[in-house]
Parts: C-alpha cells; structure tokens; sequence
C-alpha cells in the first residue's frame, strides 16, 4: 500500500494516492493503526500517513546512526561496513539519532571497504545535515559524504554529498551563498548539480538525493539527478554521464580527501542518521526517510510565496532601496485593503504603514510614513509584536535594548505608553481567558552576537505595565543557534512560537516551538521554511481561513545592511508520524 494524503472535503475524510494524485478509498482498517493519527479528529489540512517503514529497508546497503560515536565504531545497521573514528568522538543533537560532529581535519569516520551503489538502476543517498557557522572564511566545501579511491581525483568519486559555500567554486567570505551538492565522476570528468536555493547555517536538514539511470534514453541527458530537502524537492536535473561504480572502496563522513589521499577541504558541521540505497527510491520513500521516526505530533511548514520590497508604490523585490524589514501584518476582512502590515524602512529608519487588499496585489499603498512620529526614541526603533484589547491595537517594539509598547485604534497612528522591560526584541500572546498578557524577550544576559540562548518569560494583566519576569520560556544553549524575534499564536488548542534562528546573520532560518501552557516551550523544527531572513510573524485570513505569514526576506548575495525586504509564506500543517 503506498502512502495516503488524508484530506477532510466538506466533513469527509478523501484519501488521495501521494504519488500519482489520483483518489482513492479509504477506511480506518486501512490505515497503519499504531500511528492513530485521525482517530477522533478532523483536520482542514493534509495528514501524512506512512504505511510502513518496511519499505525504507528495500535496497538498503548501508544504515548508520551516531548514538555510540564514543565506542570508536560505528556499526552499519544494514551491512558490512563499519566506520572508525578518527580524532573527536563528539556527538550533538540530531533528529533521529545523535549526530556525529566534526570539527577540523582531524575529525572525521571512515570505512575502506564500502559497496558499490552505482551500476544498477540508479541509487539513492540520504542524511541529516548540520553547517556550522565557522569562526574564519570557510574552504570550498563542507563535506558530508564522499565515496571513492582514497587515493584518486573527484572524477573517480561515485558521490560524493556536500555543501558549496562559493558561486563557481570560488571562496566566498560570507554565508550568502550555501548550497546543496552532490557531485560525482564518472571515471574521466568531475560532475556535479547544486540545488538553487541556500540554506543557512545552524539548522539540521534532511538531505535525500536520487540518481536514476536512463530515465529517457532518446534525450542526450537521459540521467535525473533530484534533490530533496526537507520533505520537498528543490531541485531536478537532467544529466549526461553516470556516477562510477566503486566496489570495496573508502566512505568518508565529515571530511574530504584529495586525490593524494590528505585531507582538502575540513568542514564544520554534523552529520546524523545516513542511509545509502543501491536503487533510486520513490518520493514517497525519501520523504519517510526524512521523518518515519518523529514523535507523532503537528507541525507547519512554510511554504514561499515570494519577496516584496518597495518600489514606487508597489511592494515588489528591488536591490536599491529601502530595504524593508521587521513585518508586524494582520488581515482584517471588514476593510477594503484587508492585509495591513507595518515595516521597518531601514534607510530612512522610521515604521511605515502599507495595506493591499490581497497578497497578489501589485498596488499596495503606503498610507503613513511614520507610524510613531510623534515619539523621541532613544536609539534605533523598531516594531515586533502586536496584540488587541477591546478595539485597541497594542505593539510592541525595541528601542536600546528595552521594550516599549505603544497604541492605538489602527497601526496607522500609534502613541507611546510605555517603557516596559529592559530586554530586547519581543513577541506577545493576550490569553483572553485569563486577562493575562505574556510577553516574550531575548534574554541580554544570555545574548551572543545576534541573538541570545534564552527567552525570558514575562507576564502582567495591564497591556502597558506591571510586567514580572516568571522565568525561561525557552533555552537553547545545547543547539548551534541562537533565537529571538518570537511570535506566538495559538491553533487548534495548542501555542505555537515562530522563532529566529540566527546562525549566519542575517541569513536566518525559522524555528519552530511549541506548549501546552505558554509556560513551557519545546523545540519541535529547526527551521519550517526555504527561503532566508527573520522576525516571522504569522497572520489569519480569515476570508480563506488560512494562515499565512510575513519575514524578512534576504537576498542571498547582500552581505551588508540594509539586507532586502519582505516575504509573505502560506503556513500548513502536517503531521509527523
């Protein structure tokens, strides 16, 4: 039984084939009892149910996971081949499993004696794969996984899985321009193909790459090559050669040898659980390999709709300026331009006022330049967070490291209140039920560079003052990123907190949280989205009843302030079982 889309049409569950889209009839008996994932509710959105995990073991050569990286092997779960370590032993948090870090060239795993994946069908590589942000330029590569002749060029490589840091393989000096390799020779030539997205530095994805021999002989690149991050395909190509088979030959994790058999290119990072397949596997069976083992719990994706920027009076992606970041947006369906959205102008450094009526419209309209003109900040103001109470619009901002919040009927015009804690960068949550407003900050004391290892936790029952520190909403001083710029949101009875994660400033990722009580935060997704950039905020359109959210958007060859603009995501849930 392949996998099955559950989908609620009009109040009636319809099971739809992941893989070819057509409709198909479902029952409960049907479905894999022990995941229980519909039982007793109805979902507006997809629900992912796996069918089973048997299938993940067809063509399965080797399995590694990283849970006794300290032993000084790592066992193959699946064959043969076994790693030893060389240098440090340490192992960070993974997904599945611990992830074995690596640190220079002196750390890395090894086999000398692997498989052949290569000369069949095609073949299939996947693994959970961390970049740190390293502390000087980096080299060329950091690589994850490299299989060939020790002792031979990149043109003898059957695969090779890594990340370029350069455009054309050139060192770039800052982290703008990361992207997803996999390379291999085909005995004469090195080849390679590079997904066109980057990625940021701190996250861990779940990396699966498929090469499928002759899938059309007639074309003169009858070869595909897919990368899939993260449960989705980012990029296909059509290639003309094919990866040498290596039979009995070295498997490197954590570093890359050149073809005098040293160390070329020491990486920074962390590699999880690895699977290697000697068959190219479904989509289906590259997404399971990517979340079979999560904790059955929802979750959201990101999914990108588009940069926006200004210019002239349409909100569109342009390199000159401003540069737009800091998006406060809310849809309110009983005004004619319903998304209303607030953005910090980095170049004239003042809060601007912008309303569409649709995410599609191309003419948005600027109603006020200068949102809080009537107010003297101390420093560099910027807003993060609004919440209402009775017809008043409360937002909250930072101004040298303390939070102040103003208010008003709309965000059009907004009055000064108050200065309420001395901490920085916040998101808010009003729980209606109780009269309590919670408030979230970066945690100064704990801050390093960009960013800080805790949020604090502060709660008052007045909008504007009487804030009390309670504790630690979240603590991440165990994960190689910082965070702040939280937003938080309540759906379908649970909170979620939409917070930064900040390991190459400005190139950020989101992270994703989640409570039962606002008090109690944990981490459930390192990142939810492509494309880079902070501070995203989500809002509900309540005409679509959809969620939708705003975040900064970085160009990913701007490398100094002001950084780009404005990306609008649609939100949905899925669930991971």
């Amino acid at each position: 039984m392949t996998d099955i889309e559950i989908r609620n049409e009009n109040g009636q569950l319809v099971g739809y084939d992941r893989d070819t889209g057509d409709k198909v009839p479902i029952s409960f008996e049907s479905l894999n009892a022990e995941k229980a994932l519909i039982s007793g509710r109805t979902h507006e959105s997809p629900v992912y149910v796996p069918s089973s995990t048997a299938g993940l073991n067809d063509g399965l050569v080797t399995h590694y996971r990283f849970d006794n990286v300290s032993s000084g092997t790592v066992k193959d779960l699946a064959g043969d081949s076994d790693l030893s370590v060389n240098g440090d032993s340490a192992t960070t948090r993974g997904i599945v499993s611990d992830a074995y870090q690596f640190h220079d060239s002196n750390d890395y795993l090894i086999t000398n004696s692997h498989p052949a994946l290569s000369g069949g069908d095609g073949f299939t590589i996947s693994a959970f794969c961390r970049v740190y942000s390293p502390t000087a330029s980096p080299g060329n590569f950091t690589t994850f996984l490299q299989k060939r002749p020790r002792n031979q060029g990149d043109n003898q490589a059957e695969f090779q899985l890594l990340i370029s840091h350069s455009n054309s393989f050139g060192v770039s000096s800052a982290p703008f321009n990361d992207r997803i390799q996999f390379a291999w020779g085909d005995g004469s030539s090195s080849n390679a193909v590079a997904a066109p997205q980057t990625t940021g530095r701190g996250p861990m994805y779940h990396i699966a790459v498929r090469f499928e021999q002759d899938v059309n002989p007639a074309l003169s690149n009858p070869h595909r090559v897919t990368i899939m991050v993260n449960g989705r395909v980012w990029h296909t190509e059509y290639v003309s050669t094919i990866p040498k088979a290596q039979d009995g030959q070295m498997l490197a994790i954590g570093t890359k040898f050149a073809g005098n058999g040293t160390v070329d290119d020491a990486g920074k990072g962390s590699v999880g659980e690895v699977r290697l397949y000697d068959k190219p596997k479904s989509l289906t069976a590259m997404r399971e390999m990517g979340r079979y083992a999560f904790p059955a719990s929802e979750t959201f994706v990101a999914q990108y709709l588009g940069p926006h920027t200004e210019s002239g009076t349409t909100i569109d992606i342009d390199t000159s300026n401003p540069k737009f970041t800091d998006p406060v947006p809310r849809w309110d369906s009983s005004e004619s331009d319903p998304l209303r959205i607030l953005l910090y102008n980095g170049t004239g450094e003042k809060t601007e006022f912008w309303t569409a009526s649709s995410l599609d419209d191309t003419d948005w309209t600027r109603v006020n330049g200068d949102v809080t003109s009537g107010f003297t900040p101390d420093g560099t103001l910027t807003l993060q967070d609004w919440i209402e109470i009775d017809g008043t619009y409360y937002v909250y901002g930072t101004d040298s490291f303390q939070t102040r919040v103003f208010s008003g009927p709309d965000f059009g015009n907004l009055t000064h209140q108050a200065s309420i804690v001395d901490e920085p960068d916040g998101g808010v949550y009003y729980e209606e039920s109780t009269g309590e407003i919670h408030l979230y900050t970066e945690d100064p004391d704990e801050a390093v560079g960009v960013g800080s290892d805790k949020l604090s936790h502060y709660v008052s029952t007045s909008p504007t003052s009487g804030f009390s520190k309670v504790g630690t909403a979240l603590d991440i001083t165990d994960r190689s990123w910082h965070t702040g710029d939280p937003d938080i949101k309540m759906i379908d009875g649970v909170y979620w907190m939409h917070t930064d994660n900040t390991s190459a400033h400005p190139h950020y990722g989101t992270a994703l949280a989640r409570s039962e009580d606002l008090y109690s935060w944990e981490i459930v997704r390192e990142d939810v989205k492509e494309a880079k950039g902070g501070d995203l905020s989500l809002f509900f359109n309540d005409d679509e009843r959809q969620w939708y959210a705003a975040a900064e958007y970085i160009e990913e060859n701007l490398d100094s302030a002001p950084y780009g603009g404005v990306g609008f995501y649609k939100v949905d849930k899925q669930m991971l079982g």
